[in-house]
């Protein structure tokens, strides 16, 4: 149990580190911590009966280096008047006080409304939930869209995790899943991490006096 609380304690260290202030892909936010939760539902999602859909170019996150994202919105009732959407970051609607978008409207009918989102950096590391709410004139819910995570994290997080250098007890394994789930962090990189700090070892003790499977010192875990 020990190990495990100093397991989750390394996950939220570097959950925090690595979201360090309200800084978001998008903007700065405003109460990052207390903003509106918002889980997205399948009824929010586009359908053969609503005329509205939405577009991303490209379909998916990239990690590897800042990139042009480009949603395009098309409503044959759109109404600059009641125009709105909103961003939802990790389950939670930014409420923004930067923004780095540029927003194009339809000047002919049929066109659509053109979003563009230049050097767009997503935080690597991190399972980054992404969805693009539009609403309607004259509707209450949103329609929204879903931003895919990059392939190779989705196979990672859709296969077992193999550890194959180190023999490790199930629990430890299931325990570093279970966690990193928790925290919506990668397993294979909190693995990473402690084969790098410690090879799997509960017991091991550096110089420094740290401890255990992720080297928290004593004035960490306080």
């Amino acid at each position: 149990m020990k190990q495990k609380n100093l397991l989750g304690l390394t996950i939220l260290l570097t959950l925090l580190c690595s979201c360090a202030g309200p800084t978001t892909p998008f903007g700065a936010n405003i109460n990052i911590l207390i903003t509106e939760q918002f889980e997205i539902d399948k009824d929010y999602h586009f359908n053969n009966q609503n005329p509205v859909s939405i577009q991303a170019t490209p379909e998916r996150q990239y990690y590897n280096s800042p990139y042009l994202l480009k949603l395009k919105i098309f409503d044959p009732q759109f109404d600059i008047n009641k125009f709105r959407y909103e961003i939802v970051y990790n389950n939670r609607i930014l409420k923004r006080w930067m923004k780095t978008e540029t927003i194009k409207f339809p000047k002919k009918e049929n066109e659509p409304i053109e979003i563009d989102f230049e050097n767009l950096s997503i935080l690597p590391g991190s399972i980054n939930n992404i969805a693009f709410l539009y609403y309607p004139p004259g509707q209450k819910n949103p329609i929204s869209y879903q931003l895919k995570i990059p392939q190779c994290i989705e196979t990672k997080y859709n296969a077992d995790l193999k550890i194959s250098r180190f023999d490790i007890d199930e629990d430890l394994k299931n325990a570093i899943i279970e966690l990193s789930n928790k925290y919506q962090k990668n397993p294979a990189l909190m693995a990473a991490l402690i084969a790098q700090e410690s090879s799997f070892k509960p017991d091991a003790l550096s110089y420094a006096k740290a401890l255990g499977l992720t080297q928290i010192t004593p004035l960490a875990h306080e």
